[in-house]
């Protein structure tokens, strides 16, 4: 029972802060909107990052109404246009894992984004410091850990 609480307590917290961090930077983008913020993504966006491979790969951003929005990645190039509220989405199929840093370019006719050195590979979230200072000789899996 009380793994299911926690478990049920993570889900909520991931939701909470999925959807605060959303309407977080729209509103951020809202504010900033007449600042030349034509064209815009989160600050997860950056050179030099790493999106999850073997997953479903969502890229966003927001734009202008209406406004055409081009990205290119990894060879791929897809077209989306920005709602009404100036968000805007596309898909990637699943992405193998490589060590080759690509270019990921967003444009929407007037305005270019570009993120150079862009991996893909495993992502890790680490949090909790007591989990964080366990040593690998306190594992289980000690030995079978040790052979990678």
């Amino acid at each position: 029972m009380k793994n299911l609480l926690k478990s049920r307590l993570l889900k909520m917290d991931r939701y909470f802060y999925s959807v605060f961090y959303e309407k977080f930077a729209y509103a951020n983008w809202i504010l900033n909107k007449n600042k030349n913020k034509y064209l815009w993504m989160t600050e997860i966006y950056t050179d030099n990052m790493v999106l999850q491979c073997n997953k479903i790969l969502r890229i966003r951003g927001y734009a202008y109404p209406g406004d055409h929005i081009v990205i290119s990645f990894a060879g791929e190039e897809k077209e989306t246009f920005a709602c009404s509220d100036g968000r805007w989405c596309v898909v990637f199929p699943p992405l193998a894992a490589n060590s080759t840093g690509q270019t990921l370019s967003v444009c929407n006719g007037s305005h270019r984004l570009v993120y150079k050195n862009v991996l893909i590979g495993e992502i890790w979230l680490l949090t909790g410091a007591s989990i964080m200072l366990m040593k690998l000789a306190n594992a289980e899996s000690y030995q079978e850990e040790l052979k990678y």
